[in-house]
């Protein structure tokens, strides 16, 4: 945890210190290392040793060395990543019930359909999709890379067109951005939380704050990121609004990433692009769920393992993700 968050912690309500002070405890008498996504809660962002994007807790899972235990708060499908990057840690996961509603639309049975089609198209996976859909994909992406990623695999197989999975919106941007054809599997695929953002909601938060500077998640539709000031991961949303000069922002992902705004820059003006959009599975990690899982470490209920198989089957495509990462700038 990072000492500044405590005075953050401090303001929390005093139950909430209280369970606090219980988990950090737990976790240094058994050096258990916790990661967690942007969208989570406040306070778990606040207790997280490492807070980031989905490509960042990848990164950060596989460098880990210095412990037995890797606590994820995100979704299922981040967990699993961590289970297949590191088969000597114990994968410990909060809340069994997050899932993530994008990862389902990418079944298994629509990959293969596609592969047997269509053999000499790479099949690139967004990071967000399920083991079990992974073991199909050529290479896996995120939202930060995922254009290097199409364009690298591209090259490499030398084809005309790639196959995305399974964001229509984002492989739509990436299709526009770097002007190759891409095959969307499937056709429907979306997250709901950034699907639902409208160029009415642009217009209602121009209005709030007519010179906010709009950051938007490619996951969201086109019309509303043909309003956008600048369109990243929610890494280099949070990344632009520190850098900048610009004093007010209207954020179009999530809302713990406005949280996490918010608090780590009072100097500038900043809301959500709708602040009744958010993601239900995320939220479902709590400060309970957290010490109860520490708690039980050795729980089968609470450690996520991925069949040998199918981990030895994504590990290609994942590691194929970090070593083509190493070359962004």
């Amino acid at each position: 945890m990072r000492k500044e968050n405590l005075k953050f912690i401090q303001m929390l309500p005093q139950k909430d210190q209280e369970i606090i002070s219980e988990i950090l405890k737990e976790k240094e008498d058994k050096n258990v290392l916790i990661l967690a996504h942007n969208y989570q809660i406040e306070p778990i962002q606040l207790i997280a040793d490492y807070l980031g994007d989905s490509l960042a807790l990848a990164q950060m899972a596989q460098k880990e060395k210095d412990t037995e235990y890797i606590m994820l708060c995100g979704v299922k499908f981040m967990a699993e990543t961590a289970a297949i990057l590191n088969t000597d840690k114990k994968i410990i996961f909060p809340e069994k019930k997050a899932l993530c509603s994008l990862a389902n639309y990418a079944t298994p049975e629509k990959l293969k359909k596609y592969k047997q089609r269509n053999p000499n198209i790479p099949i690139v996976m967004y990071i967000n999709s399920t083991a079990e859909s992974k073991i199909y994909a050529d290479v896996i992406c995120t939202s930060s890379n995922a254009m290097h990623i199409v364009k690298s695999i591209q090259q490499e197989f030398n084809t005309q067109k790639v196959a995305f999975s399974p964001d229509k919106n984002l492989g739509r941007y990436i299709s526009e951005k770097t002007g190759i054809p891409i095959d969307i599997i499937p056709e429907d695929g979306n997250c709901y939380v950034h699907n639902k953002y409208t160029i009415e909601h642009v217009k209602e938060a121009k209005t709030i704050l007519p010179n906010g500077l709009l950051l938007v998640h490619p996951e969201s539709p086109k019309e509303v990121l043909d309003h956008a000031d600048f369109i990243g991961s929610t890494s280099q949303i949070i990344n632009y609004a520190k850098n900048s000069s610009n004093r007010e922002f209207i954020i179009g992902t999530e809302i713990g990433v406005t949280q996490l705004l918010k608090r780590e820059l009072p100097d500038k003006i900043i809301i959500p692009l709708c602040k009744d959009l958010y993601c239900v599975s995320m939220k479902l990690i709590t400060l309970n769920s957290v010490l109860k899982a520490l708690k039980n470490l050795d729980n089968r209920e609470y450690i996520v393992k991925v069949d040998e198989k199918i981990a030895s089957k994504c590990f290609y495509a994942i590691n194929k993700m970090m070593e083509l990462s190493k070359n962004i700038k």
